[in-house]
């Protein structure tokens, strides 16, 4: 997101090895100005323009909430680590707080993308 133009990009992670990795590439790639990296209980998380996860669809069903409460009306929220056959599922639990388009399905991985109800 930082090479595409976002001024801010925050990033967080419940696995230390992961926020490491993330550090370590963060610096690699000269971004450390624009990209905040950090377990997701030491953050203060602002309400997002667009909220991105990669995680399975247990966590994402816990987090709607949490989801819904971060991305601002209007703002875009990008799911992925749903198999094929969880995209229904997710779809419709999310589309209490987001429209969501149609899934984008690649092999057995699935995209989902909505955007935030006033």
């Amino acid at each position: 997101a930082a090479c595409l133009g976002a001024a801010k990009v925050y990033g967080v992670d419940i696995d230390q090895q992961a926020i490491q990795a993330a550090k370590d590439n963060i610096m690699r790639n000269r971004l450390s100005e624009k990209i905040q990296i950090a377990h997701v209980d030491a953050v203060a998380l602002p309400r997002a323009d667009i909220l991105v996860a990669n995680i399975l669809m247990n966590p994402l069903q816990e987090l709607l909430a949490t989801f819904a409460e971060l991305v601002k009306p209007g703002g875009h929220i990008v799911l992925s680590g749903l198999l094929h056959v969880q995209a229904a599922e997710c779809s419709a639990a999310y589309a209490s707080a987001f429209s969501m388009d149609e899934p984008l399905f690649e092999s057995e991985w699935t995209r989902l993308h909505g955007i935030r109800k006033e």
